[in-house]
C-alpha cells in the first residue's frame, strides 16, 4: 500500500543534503470493524476503530456504497424496511427511496496511537437515519476512507479510494 507523508531533509556534517523517508500513515494501520450492538436498549450497526498507525487522528470516516452485484429486488427490500422502521410518511418515503442505499460511519474524536474506539454510528440514507440493520450493511462495501491526522503541529487529510487502493492528499 502507499501511504502519505513527507521526506525530511538533514545536513550531515560534510554539509551533504541527505533526505530520510519518514514512516507513512497507510489503512492497514487503522483497523475498523462494522458490527451489530446494542446501545441504550436497542440495536445498531455500529464501528469501531484501532489506531495502529504512530499518528493522532482527529477524524476518521468511511463511507460505504452499494456493492455493484445487488439487485433491485435487494434494494426495494431495503427501502420498504426503512420505511416502516422509520414510520416515515408517504411523502418522506418516495423521497427516500430518491436516496442511494449507502451509509458512513465517522468519528471526530482524538484516537490516540494505540487508542481503539468503540461504538460510532453508522448513519444511512444520506446521514438521516442510525443504521440498525446488518441486512443493509451487507449489501455495502467500503468506498472512500477520509483520515485526519495530525503531524508535525499540522492537521493533514488523506483519502483512501477503497476500490483502486489508492491514496490522495
Amino acid at each position: 500500500l502507499v501511504g502519505c507523508g513527507k521526506g525530511i531533509a538533514t545536513k550531515n556534517k560534510n554539509n551533504e543534503t541527505k533526505t530520510e523517508s519518514k514512516e507513512k500513515i497507510t489503512i492497514d494501520k487503522l483497523i475498523y470493524d462494522v458490527k451489530s450492538e446494542v446501545s441504550d436498549g436497542e440495536r445498531y450497526v455500529m464501528m469501531s476503530l484501532t489506531n495502529n498507525s504512530k499518528y493522532t487522528l482527529t477524524d476518521f470516516k468511511v463511507d460505504y456504497k452499494v456493492k455493484s452485484d445487488v439487485t433491485d429486488k435487494q434494494k426495494n427490500e431495503i427501502y420498504n424496511k426503512a420505511i416502516k422502521e422509520f414510520e416515515v410518511s408517504a411523502d418522506d418515503a418516495k423521497e427516500l427511496k430518491k436516496m442511494d442505499i449507502s451509509m458512513f460511519a465517522e468519528t471526530e474524536k482524538i484516537v490516540e496511537p494505540g487508542e481503539t474506539i468503540n461504538k460510532i454510528n453508522c448513519y444511512s440514507f444520506e446521514g438521516y437515519y442510525c443504521m440498525k440493520d446488518m441486512e443493509h450493511f451487507k449489501l455495502l462495501e467500503p468506498d472512500i476512507v477520509t483520515i485526519k491526522y495530525i503531524d508535525d503541529g499540522k492537521i493533514n487529510t488523506m483519502y483512501y479510494d477503497c476500490s483502486n487502493k489508492s491514496y490522495s492528499y
